[in-house]
């Protein structure tokens, strides 16, 4: 298995207290980040490539996220 990127880490760090009650968001919102700066690219597909964890299969990092975007206990902060 693959070590999870310093990136990962400082991020959890950074993002830490997190607007949400369950760290689960937290962290799928991390790998989300992490996939997007590191693929360049803003496809969910493309951002599983770099998610170091359990799932087996592309579609199962990707249904991930988008379970997390679609989760109506998850609000945007207002600006």
């Amino acid at each position: 298995m693959r070590r999870t990127p310093k990136f990962y880490n400082a991020l959890i760090r950074l993002l830490t207290p997190s607007p949400w009650g369950d760290k689960r968001h937290l962290f799928t919102f991390a790998w989300m980040i992490v996939g997007m700066i590191l693929s360049g690219k803003i496809s969910l597909s493309e951002w599983g490539d770099f998610v170091v964890g359990r799932a087996q299969y592309a579609q199962s990092r990707e249904r991930r996220f988008k379970r997390w975007l679609y989760n109506e206990r998850i609000e945007a902060l207002p600006l």
